[in-house]
């Protein structure tokens, strides 16, 4: 293919209609004091977006264009071209058959970078038009599983309120195989965060190891590393931890801190001995996320409101559940964020901590140690805090010290895994605990679920299955009341699984007299019945299909979690 010859972009745009000459010279001006990209600039300016552009360059040179969003990318023909000229070209190899290269490019007018990649190439090139964000999204992922990952290297150093567990890497003390190293853990963490993981998942088994990333609650492939780098990583990352590297029979549990890029995460790492080897899951807490406040929780507006005013309540018990991963830490967050904690002290029980938080006194959990949950949790009250924060409640004489601690005039801020908020009361029984008295000491319960969010590249309109039918049945509706739903087919930007990003569905449960008399009860039958008229129309499974017919979700997560599925 020729090289195309070179024009004005803002010409182009100018007679395709698509800007007018007043929109050009703002954006020229701009250019002049920045020396921005002209097109860059027309999209900030919200002139035009970057497909209109990208498709007037295709017209205009008779070529194709590309949707990368859409395009599965294969990682060995990408890294054909060099990381840092891909980069500096905003270009991509895509594919290669009859010794042509098709190259996708952001700026096909560009006749230097046209040169450059046929010269490193060595081969004839075919030009194709990409969006110039697409390419960049798209480099990421084509070079992610490189060992020269651009990037800040860890910097060690202490942060506020923060314990460092490790010390400081320097390039002058470290070899270059260490550097080497430390260069592929941080392409590790990079990859991770980029793809929104909680987890990475290192597992050896015999000679060959894999690696996974957790992304949305689901295993998906991860970085690729070579067997001999990656029991250096592995020990390097044990190091870091502060655990015992001779010790290969016993599990093993540290924490670390790095910062990767602009974030400061916490990395807690959890090693086991599994066959012939051993398993590492490294769980990622990003330290931005102590900054989460009720209003991005996702809860709708008057739930916040009522949840506010429970808050601002002197003392009692606010009770979260819902399944282990559901989120309770993180709106527990949410919640303290709420108090004045400069007045109030707060003192923080668990195991392990997750998050470093400047605001609490948190006592760490040591069985070996001496100090189970239920003795720090007795030590936490004698320390007469306003506000006991409990991240779970492993046994009765747990949920027997929180609920004297509500009675008491404390604050307590407690979590447990459950499915509801109606149920959540009745494991107070299973502690030997009375129904009533947990009433009494609760001021409400909140329960929380997470569904995977329909993916916004590949969702698409989806015909209902026998199923999913019989399901709305179930629940008493119809398909035409339900309306259209979606489905996600799979792409590249969801890993194939037609979900990306997940999102949280709540139920408020306050426990107002009705309910405390019902649950004096000696049957829970009547304290069920009152707390599910008191959710009437507010229930998980309701809000859950409201977000399936707004197209956030889709409906198999809704049945996943009505936790009905019909035969």
């Amino acid at each position: 293919m020729a090289r195309p010859e070179k024009i004005r972009l803002g010409d182009l745009l100018v007679s395709a209609q698509l800007i007018t000459q007043e929109q050009l010279e703002l954006a020229l001006a701009q250019q002049k004091g920045s020396g921005r990209r002209l097109g860059r600039l027309l999209v900030e300016n919200k002139f035009i977006s970057e497909v209109q552009i990208s498709e007037a360059l295709a017209k205009q040179f008779n070529i194709a264009f590309i949707d990368l969003k859409r395009y599965k990318l294969d990682s060995d023909l990408v890294r054909l071209l060099p990381e840092d000229q891909a980069r500096r070209y905003r270009s991509i190899v895509l594919d290669s058959r009859d010794e042509v290269i098709t190259v996708g490019m952001a700026d096909p007018t560009d006749q230097s970078a046209f040169d450059e990649i046929a010269r490193l190439l060595k081969r004839e090139i075919n030009v194709v038009v990409v969006t110039e964000g697409q390419v960049l999204e798209s480099i990421d992922r084509g070079y992610r599983r490189t060992d020269d990952i651009g990037g800040q290297m860890y910097a060690r150093r202490d942060m506020p309120g923060q314990v460092q567990n490790t010390t400081t890497m320097s390039d002058q003390s470290e070899s270059a195989p260490e550097v080497s190293i430390s260069k592929q853990i941080q392409a590790l963490l990079e990859t991770a965060l980029r793809e929104r993981a909680s987890d990475i998942h290192i597992e050896r088994h015999d000679k060959t190891y894999s690696h996974r990333l957790r992304v949305d609650g689901v295993l998906v492939s991860g970085i690729e590393l070579p067997y001999k780098v990656t029991e250096g990583v592995a020990l390097r990352l044990k190091l870091m931890a502060e655990l015992d590297i001779v010790e290969k029979r016993l599990p093993l549990a540290g924490r670390f801190q790095a910062r990767v890029g602009e974030r400061a995460v916490d990395v807690r790492v959890s090693v086991c001995p599994v066959g012939k080897g051993e398993s590492m899951v490294l769980h990622l807490s990003a330290q931005d996320e102590l900054r989460t406040t009720l209003e991005n929780l996702g809860m709708p507006e008057l739930m916040v409101a009522r949840l506010r005013e429970i808050l601002s309540r002197g003392k009692g018990m606010l009770l979260l559940t819902g399944p282990a991963g559901s989120g309770k830490s993180t709106t527990l967050l949410a919640a303290l964020a709420e108090l004045d904690a400069a007045n109030l002290k707060i003192i923080s029980v668990e195991d392990p901590i997750e998050h470093q938080d400047p605001r609490l006194y948190q006592v760490q959990v040591d069985g070996l140690g001496g100090l189970d949950f239920a003795t720090a949790v007795d030590a936490a009250l004698h320390q007469d805090p306003d506000v006991l924060v409990l991240h779970e409640m492993p046994n009765g004489n747990v949920v027997r010290s929180a609920l004297h601690a509500a009675f008491d005039g404390k604050k307590v801020f407690a979590a447990i895994n459950g499915y509801d908020a109606a149920s959540a009361l009745c494991q107070f029984n299973e502690n030997g605990l009375p129904r009533f008295m947990a009433a009494s000491a609760v001021q409400a319960v909140l329960a929380q679920h997470l569904l995977r969010r329909v993916c916004g590249h590949c969702g698409a309109v989806h015909t209902l299955t026998h199923q999913e039918l019989a399901w709305l049945s179930m629940e008493g509706l119809s398909a035409d009341q339900l309306g259209v739903v979606k489905h996600g087919k799979g792409c590249v930007q969801c890993h194939g699984t037609g979900f990306h990003g997940r999102i949280a569905v709540f139920e408020l449960l306050e426990m107002r007299q009705s309910l405390v008399d019902a649950a004096a009860q000696d049957s829970a039958s009547p304290y069920i019945l009152e707390a599910t008229k008191q959710l009437q129309g507010k229930r998980l499974t309701e809000q859950a299909l409201r977000m399936a017919q707004q197209g956030q979700t889709s409906l198999s997560e809704v049945i996943r979690l009505s936790n009905r599925h019909p035969e």
